[in-house]
């Protein structure tokens, strides 16, 4: 979900947003008109491929059911859901976070409890060092009889975030991982905001990689990367991926002037939470579309082979900025 009403729950001060500014802005990237130009010439490779497909599409499709209720905290669909993922993440090498004996860390909600699901590979080469690849499982529940099942938000993210954890459970990373599938988002990115403020003891992390509403584009074949203006890094280490996949993946949605009311996505989903302690974010989503937080947000609207194609690029990111990240100033453990 982009939250466009709740930007204060995560509100920084005005001195540390002018920081982040600051360390931008000599940045240049071109804007979206022209990258969106740019793919008309641009011959594409072969697609890498990470996904298994019908696991992808079938996981996605039993977390968007009617009988989810809506994934909304602190109900039944919520535990409903947690416990599927849950399933799933034991037919991976997954571990749990080490010096924990589950994969939930509680938190409260007013007077309910959420529930984070975490997971964990310990990397090869840098294993001090974390990426936390993360997704929301939470939606906005029923209202006056309609279920609002939140198949692309965030079934779908969470489908991909699944994806990554076998993935990476059958192909070690060199940086340790965290899979982090966060509840209460939609209440203000509270799961999030209580990982990053309640860290487990010996977790330093690198950077953020969020996925948020992956499975349908309105507006073409495109999946953005937003976060650049922040953190350009990530726009040169991504650049590559953009000949490897069908899918359009644009940079931008986060701070580049004009925009637009709801044009900046910086805090629109949990990568805020990271960006709030100066974490370095990339979030992968695409832009809003008719059935964005209604009741019609449902399975059948999703587009399978968008999503496939979104979801592997997505997987590449991961890969990439796992490979790629840091080589120059970390030190391999003796």
């Amino acid at each position: 979900m982009r939250h466009y009403l709740h930007l204060f729950a995560i509100a920084i001060p005005l001195v540390q947003a002018c920081t982040f500014k600051s360390d931008a802005q000599h940045f240049l990237r071109p804007g979206i008109a022209e990258q969106r130009a740019s793919y008309a010439q641009l011959k594409l490779d072969p697609e890498v491929r990470f996904a298994d497909s019908a696991r992808l599409i079938s996981n996605l499709q039993y977390l968007s059911t009617d009988s989810m209720e809506g994934r909304k905290t602190g109900t039944a669909g919520s535990e409903k859901a947690r416990q599927y993922i849950l399933s799933q993440l034991r037919q991976t090498k997954v571990n749990t976070l080490p010096g924990k004996d589950d994969f939930l860390q509680a938190f409260p909600v007013g007077s309910l409890n959420g529930y984070n699901i975490l997971g964990f590979i310990k990397g090869s080469d840098f294993p001090n060092s974390v990426l936390v690849v993360s997704a929301h499982y939470d939606h906005i529940g029923s209202k006056k009889g309609e279920v609002f099942n939140g198949a692309d938000d965030n079934a779908s993210g969470v489908s991909v975030l699944l994806e990554a954890a076998s993935y990476f459970s059958q192909h070690p990373p060199k940086h340790s991982i965290v899979f982090c599938f966060f509840d209460a988002e939609e209440m203000g990115l509270q799961g999030s905001r209580y990982f990053v403020d309640h860290l487990p003891e010996g977790i330093q992390i690198a950077a953020n990689i969020n996925f948020d509403m992956l499975s349908r584009n309105q507006n073409g074949n495109e999946l953005f990367a937003s976060g650049t203006l922040h953190y350009p890094q990530f726009y040169y280490l991504l650049q590559p991926l953009i000949i490897r996949h069908p899918v359009a993946l644009l940079f931008g949605h986060d701070g580049e002037q004009p925009s637009k009311p709801g044009d900046d996505w910086t805090f629109q989903s949990d990568h805020g939470s990271f960006h709030r302690k100066r974490i370095p974010f990339i979030y992968l989503g695409v832009e809003d579309h008719d059935d964005y937080h209604k009741a019609t947000d449902e399975f059948e609207k999703v587009d399978k082979s968008f999503f496939l194609h979104s979801a592997n690029l997505a997987l590449d990111v991961v890969v990439s900025v796992d490979a790629l990240w840091g080589t120059n100033n970390e030190k391999r453990p003796r």
